[in-house]
C-alpha cells in the first residue's frame, strides 16, 4: 500500500512521484534482488508511479521485470498540453467529487459511490483523492532520451473512461 492508505493510512500521504517512487523502491529492493522473475502492474495514476519506480530501478541496476501491465492512464510523456482534466488542488469538495466521479462514472455512481458516504468522505477519501490528483496534475516527464525498456509493456484504455483516449493510454 502507499503511504496513507490501507495500514499505512496514517502515514504521510505522497504527492509526487519523485517522492513515492524510491520508497517503493526501498520497499521491494530486496525482493527485486532475490532472482525471482517478476512483473509490474499498475492502474490510473499507478502507472506513472509504476513507470518512476521502474526507472529508479534500471538507475539502481536491479533486475527488469518480465513485463509490465499499465491500465486506465496515458503515456507518461503525453505532453501536459494533451491532458484533459483540470488540476485539482485549488478545487472546492464538490468540484473534486465531480472530477473523481468523471474518471469512472459508471463506478463512482455505483458501487464505489461508498468513498464519498460520511464518516469516511473527508477523513479518509477527500485527503486521499486529493494526494492522487496531485500525483498526476503536478507530474513532470524528466526521461527524454533515456533509453526504452527491453521487457514489453501492455496498456490497456477503458472503454468508458471520460478523460483518456485509447491513443494516449496505448502510446
Amino acid at each position: 500500500d502507499y503511504p496513507g492508505r490501507q495500514k499505512m493510512l496514517k502515514k504521510t500521504k505522497h504527492v509526487s512521484t519523485e517522492t513515492l517512487a524510491p520508497e517503493l523502491l526501498a520497499c521491494l529492493f530486496e525482493k527485486l534482488n532475490d532472482g525471482v522473475p517478476y512483473i509490474t502492474w499498475g492502474h490510473s495514476v499507478g502507472t506513472w508511479v509504476c513507470f518512476e519506480f521502474l526507472i529508479a530501478a534500471r538507475k539502481c541496476g536491479l533486475p527488469m521485470p518480465k513485463a509490465a501491465f499499465f491500465n486506465a492512464f496515458p503515456a507518461p510523456h503525453m505532453p501536459v498540453s494533451k491532458r484533459r482534466w483540470t488540476k485539482s488542488k485549488n478545487m472546492d469538495d464538490a468540484a473534486l467529487r465531480t472530477a473523481l466521479t468523471d474518471w469512472d462514472k459508471e463506478h463512482l455512481t455505483g458501487a464505489g459511490k461508498v468513498v464519498f458516504d460520511e464518516p469516511n468522505w473527508m477523513p479518509v477519501y477527500e485527503p486521499q483523492m486529493r494526494a492522487d490528483f496531485r500525483l498526476f496534475d503536478e507530474y513532470k516527464f524528466r526521461h527524454t532520451g533515456c533509453p526504452k525498456f527491453e521487457f514489453p509493456i501492455h496498456s490497456w484504455h477503458m472503454e468508458k473512461e471520460h478523460y483518456n483516449t485509447a491513443d494516449q493510454v496505448e502510446t
